[in-house]
């Protein structure tokens, strides 16, 4: 029973991702304060680089807190081009879509609140795509499982920043 216990308290802290109608939300327990990965994720190629993923991104307006940027995503079944607007505010950043060929709606947030030595940070984002013949469950599954390998990538980058990495 103790084995048990111990196993689900580990997993509790393991990142996260889940659908709830449109919205995917992906979590995870960061060993850095909020400030140190909300600052990280001031540079919006900051997700694609400790991914290590074939995403390219590339500011195009920067506006005093906001700043506009190009995403190109390869995927096998099409490439996603689209735009976004990020805007840094006292809780995070806001994230709403400017144009895109893949996405009828993508609004999200980042959220840092400490929690213990480092921070719980959450992201969600609520997303409609426009590509008709690909079934929105096909299209929120691909999105919660990016969100799920991007919050594992952020819960090891911030392991080696408390390292001193």
């Amino acid at each position: 029973m103790t084995l048990l216990l111990l196993a689900s308290l580990a997993l509790a802290d393991e990142p996260t991702a889940v659908v709830d109608g449109t919205t995917v939300r992906g979590t995870a327990h960061l060993a850095v304060a909020p400030g140190v990965v909300l600052d990280a994720l001031a540079d919006p190629a900051f997700e694609s680089r400790i991914q290590q993923s074939r995403t390219t991104t590339t500011v195009t307006v920067r506006e005093g807190a906001c700043h506009q940027a190009a995403y190109v995503v390869p995927h096998p079944i099409m490439t996603a081009r689209y735009e976004l607007r990020r805007c840094r505010t006292d809780a995070g950043w806001d994230v709403s879509l400017v144009s895109s060929d893949s996405f009828h709606t993508y609004q999200g947030s980042w959220r840092a609140v400490p929690e213990g030595e480092g921070a719980r940070l959450t992201f969600e984002v609520d997303l409609t795509s426009s590509i008709r013949w690909v079934p929105e469950s096909i299209v929120r599954g691909e999105m919660r499982k990016s969100v799920r390998q991007l919050m594992a990538a952020l819960a090891a980058w911030s392991e080696a920043q408390a390292a001193g990495g």
